[in-house]
């Protein structure tokens, strides 16, 4: 799986976001999930609702929703103190 980002014309894949990801992490907390795997499932949300200017390569529309019903549970989503 890759990720197109419309604004930029890049494309990551998933270890190229993940150092984005720390790089942002690192310079704007509250705005950035605490875990990858968070900050990933809400990328990859926003895809699926067209909340953002994300494409994933790699994978179809039906693939990528099924992908999601399957990791939501493994999430671990919690609140920042």
């Amino acid at each position: 799986m890759r990720l197109h980002d419309e604004n930029t014309e890049r494309v990551y894949t998933l270890p190229e976001l993940k150092t984005e990801w720390k790089e942002f992490l690192n310079s704007d907390p509250w705005n950035h999930a605490m875990s990858f795997r968070v900050e990933l499932f809400n990328i990859l949300m926003a895809t699926v609702n067209g909340r953002n200017d994300c494409e994933v390569l790699g994978m179809t529309g039906s693939e990528l929703s099924r992908f999601i019903l399957r990791i939501h549970p493994y999430i671990g989503f919690y609140e920042r103190g």
